[in-house]
């Protein structure tokens, strides 16, 4: 790696620039896209029409409150995990393993439990932003007291995805080896008639179409995943109303004595 930056050190660097730009965009876009499908789905659970151009357009108000919002939970929970971590790397060190390991067992039973805090922190918080656009800080106190009041709930419908998230991954390799196969076999055959360019534009064409594909497939689970969250958010934030019908017995009124016709 040190001979290749010595050698191409502006190629590299302008790789890893261009592919910082890329990860910007992307971002952008993720965080565009979900604020518009949170706005969509919310209308679609009223029965109302949504357009998905007019919702990004809508999510710039909201991005910079799901940005921070992302950002800072992502943030508490790396500054958690070194804190964690930090102890633990100097106990093995110092070749004290079983402290270590005990020391291990205690940051894991810690760890588990605000990594799901912060996921629940993070889904209801953008939810919370984008229906009631309210502030950042009252998004994540309000998704708070909502995961502490449906906290069963809100576990089993994230226990729920586990299985589906798997079996897509596991969908997708499978895709990616038999694509990458046959991309393979078409690329030695343009290899042996074309050459190295041959095999450069196969090469080219592979990687794009395994993007394409991936970006695809990531988009439909996605618009599931986020659908599904927004529709379980409106079952356990909206207010229930109990209309209790009080049955109360009337008083007896009674009539004034009819008056005598002899004294009319």
């Amino acid at each position: 790696m040190s001979d290749l930056i010595a050698a191409h050190g502006g190629l590299v660097i302008s790789g890893i620039l261009f592919a910082l730009v890329i990860c910007i965009i992307l971002l952008v876009m993720r965080i565009l896209s979900r604020g518009a499908l949170i706005e969509g789905t919310a209308k679609a659970a009223k029965g109302e029409k949504g357009n998905f151009t007019q919702g990004v357009k809508n999510g710039k108000k909201y991005f910079w409150r799901i940005f921070l919002i992302s950002f800072l939970v992502q943030l508490a929970m790396a500054t958690i995990a070194i804190l964690i971590a930090t102890p633990i790397v100097f106990l093995f060190m110092t070749k004290s393993y079983v402290l270590g390991a005990l020391l291990t067992l205690v940051g894991i039973l810690i760890i588990i439990p605000l990594f799901i805090l912060a996921f629940f922190l993070e889904n209801f918080a953008f939810i919370y932003v984008v229906l009631s656009n309210i502030s950042m800080v009252d998004a994540i106190e309000n998704s708070y007291n909502l995961f502490r009041k449906n906290m069963g709930s809100s576990v089993v419908m994230a226990l729920i995805f586990l299985p589906i998230s798997i079996i897509i991954g596991l969908a997708s390799i499978m895709l990616f080896l038999f694509l990458a196969i046959i991309f393979l076999v078409i690329g030695l055959v343009f290899f042996f008639i074309f050459g190295k360019i041959g095999a450069i534009m196969i090469v080219v064409l592979a990687a794009i179409s395994i993007l394409l594909l991936f970006f695809g497939v990531r988009s439909i689970y996605e618009t599931f995943y986020q659908a599904a969250w927004v529709f379980f958010f409106h079952e356990i934030a909206s207010p229930k109303i109990e209309e209790k019908i009080a049955e109360t017995v009337p008083e007896e009124i009674k009539s004034a004595p009819a008056p005598d016709p002899q004294n009319c």
